[in-house]
């Protein structure tokens, strides 16, 4: 309000809406309007020549304010300034912004213009913003987490409590620190690509990775991190992580004991195998040892004599099919591929599995025809199916039982795979599946976990590899196992085999499956072997032909043989696993002569196996442990033909 609108203009001063009031120099009250009438309460007549102080006698704080600064503020203004303050009313908890300013009229006396905006509401608003700031402050800086905010450059620009507490770092200290001084080097250069990819906005969700305390110790964090922006600026980063340092090492514990816990029930697995393997060839030896002694100490009959080597023969046979059955176990017992019908196979065995199980069994059959065919060996799936069909039997005992065998196709996807027993990388695709169900008392859970242990039994010890030698055989053709159970109702086993891909070819017969040769004059056989039994076996079988015979007790021995006899000999036949140099080793030495000599392997192992990194017609063929002497000459004569 300018000089002289007092008079010239009453109704714009009461049309004011804010309180006003026109006091003098001594602060008396000239005239007030209408809202300042209003806001406290009071009429015109009743305040008009009184102290402005008395208006807020009920007001101690006011008047308190008015003595103290009224009297000190207005006395001194002049005209065209104006002096500006807020005033509170504690007893209504109201704020006001003030304003006092001089004007004049036609008269020598100096009057003011007392001007009070309510700034109430803004005082709350502000009030209430810095309460939810301190609580936020306060949740940040006593969160059990570690919230940290760091600038572009590098430089924290806060930490919590938390943070400090773990990290062992002052305040002070924090504010001179980089986050390249906390990270562990291991992960560094890790972190300084999230730090990028957080300061251009991208989302990485969780974030693990390691800090450096200020004692060296480390502390292994897991959590988020994002970035602030200003116009499209980075302007700092903010991360809250959690330090799972003691659930890492909890991890870490576990994994170790629960590794030695594996570890100890291996070498139970295989003290138990042992054992049983010890008893069984034991047993086996006191044959062949029995006999043999009886033999040499008596004087028998061609007969009694003829009848001793044929029981040493049958030892020595149940000899190898333990042997067979443990390379099964090992998943290295399949060294002649055919491919079969399994439902054609079961049919065909039908007879051999009557006369396994006991007669209070009976066993049922459902086998889909037209079977698609599988890639496997033969006697293999015949000694699966046995074991199988054994087990179930064994467990069903003496009561009357019924067991079940099926086959069929499934589409086995990688969750089903999962399930399995052996489901390391096989693909999901179709299978064919064997199943074997039986209504015994079914598996307690404390056996399941080592029911295919070789050995293992719930009934006696030392009955045989079992379901071990079936887990080795599906494991070898690629195969897995599904074994559900339940105390008192049963068990089924399931076995999924791949179906063959391929498209068949003609095959070989059994014996050794060798490329044609041209026929040779005739030549001696360079015989390698370490074992001296069996190289003595060996020269017997091929010597019987009327063929020269040199041998050689290992590979290095074999080649300096070669090396000065190569003219005279027509075939190499080497054992695989040798000292000084292998059979694999061996071949490629005698290649690097130049020479094309056929070479033959013999091992106990898988042919596959062994064969896989040799080249297309660079081996001659392979002769499977234990073989016949019928084997060993009809491979000799392939490559040395009769004279004549």
């Amino acid at each position: 309000m300018t000089s002289g609108e007092k008079h010239n203009n009453p109704e714009l001063f009461d049309s004011l809406p804010d309180p006003a009031a026109i006091i003098d120099a001594t602060r008396t009250v000239l005239e007030i309007n209408s809202a300042f009438a209003l806001h406290f309460n009071v009429q015109p007549d009743e305040v008009s020549g009184t102290d402005l102080c008395s208006v807020f006698e009920d007001e101690s704080s006011w008047s308190a304010w008015a003595q103290q600064n009224l009297c000190s503020t207005y006395p001194n203004l002049k005209p065209g300034t104006y002096a500006a303050f807020e005033m509170e009313c504690p007893h209504s908890a109201c704020h006001y912004h003030c304003t006092l300013s001089p004007i004049s009229n036609s008269s020598e006396e100096r009057r003011f213009l007392l001007l009070m905006h309510d700034i109430s509401a803004l005082k709350h608003k502000a009030s209430s913003a810095i309460q939810d700031r301190k609580l936020l402050e306060d949740l940040l800086e006593n969160a059990n987490d570690m919230v940290q905010s760091v600038d572009p450059q590098g430089n924290f620009i806060y930490v919590n409590k938390t943070w400090r507490e773990k990290m062992g770092y002052s305040p002070e200290e924090v504010e001179k620190l980089n986050i390249k001084d906390i990270l562990d080097p291991e992960c560094a250069d890790k972190c300084f690509m999230i730090f990028s990819d957080v300061m251009q906005g991208k989302n990485l969700g969780r974030i693990e990775t390691t800090f450096i305390a200020k004692d060296g110790s480390k502390i292994i964090v897991e959590g988020n991190c994002n970035c602030r922006f200003e116009n499209g600026t980075p302007v700092a980063t903010r991360g809250i992580f959690r330090d799972i340092t003691a659930k890492k090492q909890e991890e870490h514990d576990r994994k170790e004991l629960e590794q030695h816990m594996q570890q100890l029930q291996k070498l139970e697995s295989l003290g138990i195998m042992a054992g049983g393997i010890a008893h069984d060839f034991n047993n086996l030896l006191m044959g062949i040892m029995g006999f043999t002694e009886l033999i040499i100490t008596r004087n028998n009959s061609r007969k009694n004599i003829l009848q001793y080597a044929r029981n040493i023969e049958q030892a020595a046979k149940r000899a190898a099919e333990l042997t067979n059955q443990m390379l099964a176990y090992s998943g290295h017992g399949r060294y002649k591929v055919d491919y079969i019908d399994l439902s054609k196979v079961i049919l065909e065995n039908r007879p051999l599995f009557s006369a396994t199980v006991s007669r209070k069994i009976q066993i049922e059959y459902d086998l889909e025809n037209n079977l698609p065919l599988i890639e496997a060996d033969i006697d293999q799936m015949r000694q699966m199916l046995i074991n199988i069909v054994t087990n179930a039997s064994e467990a069903i005992g003496d009561e009357h039982g019924t067991i079940s065998l099926s086959t069929g196709v499934i589409e086995a996807d990688r969750e089903y795979l999962t399930t399995t027993y052996i489901n390391e990388a096989l693909p999901p695709g179709e299978y064919i599946y064997l199943r074997v169900s039986d209504n015994g008392p079914g598996i307690s859970p404390e056996a399941m976990p080592r029911i295919f242990d070789p050995f293992f039994t719930t009934k006696f010890t030392g009955r045989g590899l079992g379901l071990a030698a079936v887990l080795g055989i599906v494991r070898g053709h690629k195969g897995a196992i599904k074994l559900d159970s339940t105390p008192g109702e049963g068990t089924t086993i399931t076995v999924l085999l791949p179906v063959y891909q391929g498209i068949l070819e003609d095959m070989e017969d059994e014996a050794c499956t060798l490329p044609e040769e041209p026929k040779m004059e005739q030549k001696a056989v360079l015989l390698i072997e370490d074992e001296q039994s069996v190289r003595t076996v060996a020269n017997l079988m091929i010597s019987d032909l009327g063929i020269k015979v040199i041998e050689a007790s290992d590979g290095q021995e074999g080649f300096e043989i070669f090396c000065h006899e190569k003219d005279r000999i027509g075939l190499v036949i080497t054992d695989m696993l040798m000292p000084r140099i292998n059979g694999l080793e061996l071949l490629h030495k005698i290649r690097e002569t130049g020479s094309d000599v056929p070479v033959v392997l013999s091992s106990g192992y898988n042919k596959e196996d062994i064969v896989s990194s040799i080249e297309e017609n660079e081996l001659a063929g392979f002769i499977h442990k234990p073989y016949t002497e019928k084997q060993m000459q009809s491979l000799v004569r392939q490559f040395i033909p009769e004279e004549g």
